[in-house]
């Protein structure tokens, strides 16, 4: 429309696109020439409102598909959780066990029954742990290169705080010590004891805590300063993942070699004092050697365990040069060689509380007969011992499930009823006692935006009124519900029957009370009524959806044939597409023939233009001189 405005304001002017107005003639060359080209532009413009009607009808088709397949996707696809196709949930089992620890559940192949525990010990993996924490909890100082009378300011972290510690150095190692602790322990008077503080262990310049025995572990840290205290980085007193091996405080201290070796399950692994705590961690743990390697900074203790239980898990250690391993897990033992396996478990079980069978495995996972019990939280569990109880596991149909999916799919059933029928039900609306047809572009350049918007708003409505189509497949659906029959077993039999309000246009109405009853009285039955792949509601609505909206070979829908589905491969191979490029061809074809209209009819106009124009010329000059 912009282009219309323009052109309207070029031809105004005298010339415009080597045309002329009617300045010599008198005539409105512009009017004239589009009432010449009239009729053309007329069967342009219906020609786009076609057009544009075919592609709002599409959209309007292609939309009703999309709530189908949504519908068919969540209710009667295999993988979804509400689908009434699956027996995993039309014939849902629950668990449910009297120890917390003891985790259970149901498959649907469970058979409903009470089991009973008396005793069961958790299978265990291959472990090493430390021996209680493996750091020191100290900082080891050096005040060798102080000077005399200098003062020096660290940073120094006491539990969390950080505050600056200035102390007097000295060349006397022993005077500059004192005055350290001095400074320290002024410096953290207010958040410490009167009887804590820190000092110096066994007269070595190693720092540590003295909590008083009160039970806490009371962390410290120094940043970095090598004339002041010989840090060259920060210190603290624990270890964390970033600690370097060389700077760790062992309480089984490294030795002096500068590479420590050992092999897991038979990788090799080699360190150097430059690496770090999550050096060693991350490099066990990646080795995909089934052993998993943590360090907790909170105990201060690191563990390797193997990733399986069982006998079937296995730690084969071998340290073949330096002592890490002791270090790390602040052990004397002799690493050359070191094989530790896991345990199996065990659990004694009955389902009638007198005769019990003890089974044993690798794996903490027990099933029996589509139940399964996890106790790898259980420990040693024995119900022998005075206060502990048997643990009882009741295993039975999941009725509530069951009966919330059946109400959800009949309550999506009846939504995509209604969403249907409104598209048939609803007529295309009048004003004026004409239909509210796709604006031309003349018409919308009258029009201010929002007055455009809802015109379309209204020009789109009821394009598939009684729509033949749409038709058939609410009929063939509410067909399927209806027939569907397994065993003689029907919906009526659930307590499901259609709405007595004829308006409902056969919706359906649930009785709850009777689908519950239906579902404890005939389970098997009803689970057979909804997945038989043969005669079941699921089998009967997937077929009948898949005559409609299908996107297979040979096998296209009639909607999907119809409208086709975006991204599939009907999207271009479908009855509409080939009306709007057909539509499209000849919307180009008559827009060609109009743009030639009008330019022969302004050739016209200027021939006729510049004829008169010469004409008066010549008039001027044969009169003029007598003038």
């Amino acid at each position: 429309m912009a282009s219309s405005t323009s052109s309207t304001s070029s031809t105004s002017s005298l010339w415009s696109n080597n045309r002329m107005s009617g300045l010599m003639s008198g005539l409105d060359t512009e009017s004239l020439v589009k009432s010449m080209a009239a009729n053309t532009k007329n069967r342009l413009n219906a020609k786009k409102q076609k057009l544009q009607t075919l592609q709002w009808k599409q959209e309007a088709y292609r939309s009703s598909i999309s709530k189908i397949s949504d519908f068919q996707s969540k209710f009667l696809d295999w993988g979804s959780n509400t689908s009434i196709k699956a027996n995993s949930v039309m014939n849902k089992y629950k668990a449910e066990s009297t120890n917390d620890k003891l985790k259970v559940s149901a498959s649907s192949t469970a058979t409903a029954a009470t089991y009973y525990i008396s005793a069961a010990t958790s299978a265990s993996a291959a472990q090493v742990k430390s021996g209680g924490a493996v750091s020191t909890d100290q900082i080891v100082l050096d005040f060798s290169n102080n000077a005399d009378d200098k003062k020096y300011t660290v940073n120094m972290t006491y539990n969390g705080t950080t505050r600056e510690v200035t102390f007097t150095g000295s060349t006397d190692a022993e005077t500059a010590k004192a005055n350290f602790l001095e400074a320290a322990n002024e410096a953290f008077k207010d958040i410490k004891a009167d009887n804590q503080g820190f000092e110096f262990k066994d007269g070595t310049s190693t720092l540590v805590f003295n909590n008083a025995n009160d039970g806490i572990r009371h962390t410290f840290s120094i940043q970095y300063n090598t004339e002041a205290v010989g840090l060259a980085n920060t210190m603290g007193s624990t270890m964390g993942t970033t600690t370097k091996l060389g700077d760790a405080a062992f309480n089984t201290a490294l030795d002096d070699d500068a590479l420590f070796e050992f092999t897991i399950n038979g990788e090799k692994f080699t360190f150097e004092k430059s690496n770090t705590i999550g050096d060693v961690i991350n490099t066990i743990n990646k080795a995909d050697i089934g052993v998993k390697a943590t360090f907790s900074t909170m105990t201060q203790s690191f563990k390797l365990e193997s990733t399986e239980t069982g006998t079937a898990g296995k730690l084969n250690i071998e340290q073949t040069r330096g002592n890490l391993l002791n270090s790390l897990f602040n052990s004397s033992d002799d690493f050359t060689k070191k094989d530790v396996y896991g345990k199996n478990g065990t659990i004694t079980i009955s389902t009638d509380g007198e005769n019990y069978t003890t089974y044993t495995s690798a794996s903490n996972e027990y099933t029996f007969d589509g139940t399964t019990f996890n106790i790898g939280k259980l420990g040693n569990f024995d119900s022998s011992v005075e206060g502990v109880d048997e643990i009882t596991v009741t295993t039975e149909k999941d009725t509530s499930s069951i009966k919330d999916t059946v109400i959800k799919f009949i309550d999506a059933y009846n939504q995509l009823l209604d969403d249907v029928y409104g598209e048939i039900q609803t007529s295309r609306p009048k004003k004026n006692g004409s239909y509210y047809d796709p604006l031309t572009e003349e018409q919308e350049e009258e029009m201010k935006s929002d007055e455009i918007e809802k015109w379309n708003n209204e020009a789109k409505k009821g394009l598939l009124y009684q729509d033949s189509y749409l038709s058939t497949f609410v009929s063939s659906l509410r067909g399927a519900m209806s027939s569907a029959k397994v065993d003689g077993f029907t919906l009526y039999d659930l307590g499901i029957s259609l709405a007595t309000d004829w308006k409902s246009n056969g919706k359906l109405v649930v009785d709850e009370d009777k689908l519950e009853n239906a579902i404890n009285t005939y389970g098997d039955k009803v689970t057979s009524f909804f997945v038989d792949s043969d005669k079941g509601l699921a089998a009967t609505l997937n077929n009948t959806i898949d005559k409609a909206i299908s996107t297979r070979d040979k096998k296209v829908g009639y909607l999907s044939g119809m409208a086709g589905i975006e991204n599939t491969t009907t999207e271009k191979s479908n009855a509409l597409y080939s009306q709007i490029s057909n539509m499209q061809t000849l919307i180009n074809n008559l827009q060609t023939r109009y743009e030639n209209e009008m330019e022969r009819y302004w050739k016209q106009f200027t021939t006729l233009e510049t004829y008169m124009s010469n004409m008066q010329s010549q008039s001027s000059s044969l009169f003029g001189s007598d003038s």
